[in-house]
């Protein structure tokens, strides 16, 4: 008989996660410990797993133990591993024109936390640093609304996005 346990369900990008196996009605209760599939993380002879990172899709990963004593006898945990994502600290805010704000990115599940900024919308109407710093430009003479877009450096295909709407004074 052979049992293998994690001490969490949920696994976290990149972290690690210690397994144990038992072993029952056996002198040898000895185990190995295998990773199913490809490019699902790693596990150590001790069960130490750890996830992968920056994965563009969430996904279940088994971890099996297999007993020294009896090949045939495994036991396997699975692990939910999932996928890069990004959050912005505001959906949309409105600004008058000169007016900046500071845009917030919070990337989860990837080593690299880095985003890149990118406007989408009249160029005329502002622009967005580096640092996620939207300026609104000092002429805009009526209302517009443009999209400041975070996107993950981890994973291209993860963005997020914020309507700023600019709307001048009257």
């Amino acid at each position: 008989l052979l049992g293998a346990a994690a001490f969490t369900s949920e696994g976290l990008a990149g972290a690690n996660l210690q397994l144990k196996s038992e072993v029952q009605n056996s002198v040898n209760t000895a185990a190995t410990w295998r990773v199913e599939g490809t490019d699902n993380g790693t596990v150590t002879s001790s069960g130490l797993y750890t996830a992968p990172v920056g994965v563009a899709t969430p996904r279940t990963v088994t971890v099996t133990a297999v007993s020294v004593a009896d090949p045939t006898k495994t036991a396997g945990v699975t692990i939910a591993v999932p996928d890069v994502q990004i959050a912005l600290s505001r959906n949309s805010i409105e600004l008058r024109p000169g007016e900046s704000h500071k845009f917030q990115a919070r990337v989860s599940n990837a080593a690299n936390q880095s985003v890149r900024w990118t406007l989408d919308g009249p160029k005329e109407a502002g622009e967005v640093s580096a640092a996620g710093v939207f300026r609104a430009a000092l002429h805009v003479t009526e209302p517009v609304s443009v999209r400041v877009v975070a996107t993950s450096v981890a994973d291209a295909t993860k963005t997020s996005v914020a309507v700023v709407r600019i709307t001048p004074r009257r």
